[in-house]
């Protein structure tokens, strides 16, 4: 939105704030992160611990102590565990909603 005029910036956040009721901010509206497992010794996971290594840890660890880097390699691990979960639950929510309303009549 960098390059979006001011004014549509306002507008924009405006029609979000009062079409959108947000739930309150309590633990009940919460999901912890989970340690997610990934099955030991598939492609999969070699696939993750590659990406892991070469990107996110890579630019990330700097002048840390190996101790200090495995505890930052298991952060990017649930970290990025978790939003990919996340990213399936959307995904099957949007699915699912979908198929209510194919399987739903037009007109009653």
């Amino acid at each position: 939105m960098h390059a979006t005029p001011l004014s549509t910036a306002k507008h924009l956040w405006t029609a979000i704030r009062d079409n959108y009721e947000l739930p309150p901010d309590d633990y009940q509206h919460h999901q912890p992160l989970r340690k997610l497992k990934m099955a030991e010794g598939s492609a999969e996971a070699k696939v993750f611990e590659q990406e892991i290594e070469e990107t996110f840890l890579h630019f990330s660890k700097g002048g840390r102590n190996e101790r200090d880097v495995e505890k930052l390699r298991h952060h990017w691990r649930v970290i990025l565990k978790n939003l990919s979960f996340c990213m399936y639950q959307l995904k099957l929510a949007s699915r699912l909603h979908k198929q209510e309303h194919i399987h739903t009549p037009l007109h009653p």
